[in-house]
C-alpha cells in the first residue's frame, strides 16, 4: 500500500485493505486548490457541481461526473455520494437540477416492496419531470405516436451509426454561413445552447439503453433508468461542450463520452454533434436535408428511397438487422442502472 504523501499527489488510505470497495482516492490535507478551481482536474471550473449529501462544491460537472464512474465516494471527504446537483443559477447553491444516484437493488435479484414503491413513485416524477423539460405539461395519456416523418429521420440516424457514416465537411465561409466553434461560444450563446440540446435529445434516441420506448429489461424502474439517464447524458454532454475542444488534439471530449456510447459510436456522435452545430440551420427537417454522406462501395440502396430531399447519390440506407458494434454491454453499470433524475430542486426549463 502506497503511503507516500508528496504535494499535490492523490494517496489511498492505508488503513484499508488493497483490493477491496473501502480503498478510496483521497487528497491529501492542504492540497485543495483555490475556490475557483476544480479539485479533479486543477482547471477553473466552468460549470460547478455540488456533491450530495456532503455539499463539497469544489468541482466541475464533467470531472465530477467522470469521477463517479469509478467511485460514488467524494474526492475530499470519501462521503458516500448520493446525488449532484448542478446547473446552478446566481451563486445560489439551493438551485439547480439534481441527479440522484439510485440505490442497487438487493444482492439475490429480487425487489424488495419499498424499492417497489419508490421505483413507482420516480416514475410519476419522471413522467412530469420528462414532460417539462420538452417544453410541455405533463398529462397523464400517453403522448401520440410521432409522424412518420420523425420515425424515418430517427431510422436514418441508427443507419449512420450501423455503417460509420460520418457526414462530409462543409467549409467555413459566408456563403456556407458555417462556422468555427469554440468552448467560449457555449458559455455566451443562448441560441447555441438550445440548439445542442434540440440535436443531442433526438441523437440520443438512437441508443436503445437510453430510450424508454425500447425493449425493457424485467428489472423494476427500467423505463426509469433509461430516460433519466438520457436527460443525465444530456446534461453531460452540454457540459463537455462549455469546457472542452470538440476537435482538441488529445480527444478529450471522445475519452468522456466513450465510457456511455462505446468508442466507435462516441466518436461519430461529436463529429456529428458539431457538424450540426457549426451548421446556419435552425431546425433539424432543414439539417437532414442538407446534410450529406459519402455512401460505401457496394453498399445496396436499391430498396432504399430518398431520405429528407438527399441528392440521389446521397440515399437513405437500408435497415438491417444487424446490431451496432456499440451495444448496451459497452455502457457501464453505474450508468445504466443507478442514475435517476431527482424531483426535489428546481429544474429549470431549457432554452
Amino acid at each position: 500500500m502506497a503511503t507516500e504523501s508528496a504535494e499535490h499527489e492523490i494517496t489511498l488510505d492505508p488503513k484499508e485493505p488493497v483490493g477491496s470497495n473501502a480503498a478510496l482516492l483521497t487528497l491529501p490535507e492542504g492540497t485543495v486548490p483555490p475556490p475557483e478551481q476544480c479539485v479533479i482536474c486543477l482547471d477553473h471550473i466552468s460549470d460547478q457541481a455540488i456533491a450530495l449529501p456532503c455539499h463539497h462544491n469544489q468541482f466541475d460537472f464533467t470531472c465530477l461526473g467522470t469521477w463517479l464512474q469509478r467511485q460514488q465516494v467524494c474526492p475530499l471527504c470519501k462521503c458516500q455520494v448520493t446525488a449532484i446537483r448542478f446547473n446552478i443559477r446566481d451563486g445560489d447553491e439551493q438551485r439547480g437540477q439534481v441527479f440522484h444516484l439510485q440505490p442497487e437493488c438487493p444482492p439475490d435479484g429480487r425487489s424488495t416492496t419499498r424499492f417497489d414503491a419508490a421505483s413507482a413513485a420516480r416514475q410519476r416524477r419522471f413522467r412530469q419531470a420528462r414532460a417539462y423539460a420538452r417544453g410541455g405539461h405533463y398529462h397523464t395519456a400517453r403522448a401520440a405516436r410521432p409522424e412518420a416523418s420523425k420515425d424515418s429521420a430517427l431510422d436514418f440516424r441508427k443507419q449512420v451509426y450501423r455503417q460509420r457514416l460520418y457526414s462530409l465537411h462543409v467549409g467555413t465561409n459566408r456563403i456556407s454561413r458555417y462556422r468555427n466553434l469554440t468552448p467560449a461560444s457555449f458559455a455566451t450563446d443562448e441560441r447555441l445552447n438550445s440548439r445542442a440540446r434540440m440535436w443531442i435529445r433526438r441523437e440520443l434516441q438512437v441508443f436503445g439503453f437510453l430510450n424508454p420506448d425500447a425493449p425493457q429489461s424485467s428489472r423494476p424502474g427500467s423505463t426509469d433508468r433509461r430516460a433519466s439517464n438520457a436527460d443525465f447524458l444530456l446534461e453531460y454532454i452540454i457540459g463537455i461542450l462549455k469546457s472542452i475542444d470538440l476537435k482538441g488534439s488529445a480527444g478529450q471530449a471522445e475519452e468522456l463520452l466513450k465510457d456511455f456510447l462505446g468508442r466507435d459510436n462516441a466518436r461519430l456522435f461529436l463529429h456529428e454533434l458539431e457538424a450540426w452545430l457549426r451548421s446556419p440551420y435552425e431546425r433539424l427537417t432543414d439539417w437532414d436535408r442538407a446534410v450529406q454522406y459519402a455512401m460505401p462501395s457496394g453498399l445496396d440502396t436499391q430498396h432504399s428511397g430518398s431520405s429528407h430531399g438527399r441528392s440521389d447519390n446521397i440515399s437513405c440506407l437500408p435497415m438491417t438487422g444487424a446490431k451496432p458494434r456499440d451495444s448496451e454491454g459497452s455502457v457501464p453499470r453505474w450508468f445504466s442502472e443507478r442514475f435517476v433524475l431527482g424531483h426535489d430542486g428546481v429544474r429549470t426549463r431549457p432554452t
